[in-house]
This record gives structure tokens, C-alpha cells and sequence, in this order.
């Protein structure tokens, strides 16, 4: 061995343990990304979920509104056929 190969061994070791130390910060990010995409699969199925109860929900405010503009319009009638029934007050 020549003093070189000495000299050199312990750079190479060196590089390959921050190389070893990179690469499990890596992997550790990498989990930490996939449950990242796990959560924002998760959120978006939920969100979905929420749009279809909007849906619903906007589809039984619609029909109430129409049942009422319906019920007002029949109390205009009632009131007409009363006024025309019923004596003027004094």
C-alpha cells in the first residue's frame, strides 16, 4: 500500500457515510410525501363527499322556496276571495 491509498480512505468513507446519511434523509422524506398524498387523497374524497350533500341540500332549499312562493301566492288568492266575501270594516 502506498501512502496514498492511507491518506485517501478515510475521504472515501467519509463520502459514502454522508452519502448513507442522505440517502435515509431521503427515504424519510419520501414516507413523509406519500402520506402527505395520502392525506390530500383522504381531503379530496371528503370534499367530494361534501359536494354531493351541497347538492342536496341546495336541491331542498330550492324546493322549499318554490313551495313557499306557491303558499304565497295561494294566501294572495284566499285574501282576494275573502275581501270579495266579506263585508268592508268600518
Amino acid at each position: 500500500m502506498s501512502s496514498d491509498d492511507l491518506d485517501t480512505k478515510p475521504t472515501i468513507e467519509t463520502v459514502l457515510n454522508r452519502i448513507n446519511a442522505l440517502a435515509e434523509k431521503m427515504d424519510a422524506q419520501s414516507t413523509d410525501i406519500k402520506d402527505i398524498k395520502k392525506d390530500i387523497a383522504e381531503l379530496r374524497e371528503r370534499s367530494d363527499e361534501y359536494d354531493i350533500r351541497f347538492d342536496r341540500l341546495e336541491k331542498v332549499i330550492l324546493q322549499t322556496r318554490s313551495e313557499f312562493v306557491e303558499m304565497r301566492a295561494d294566501l294572495k288568492e284566499w285574501r282576494k276571495q275573502l275581501k270579495d266575501v266579506l263585508p268592508p270594516v268600518a
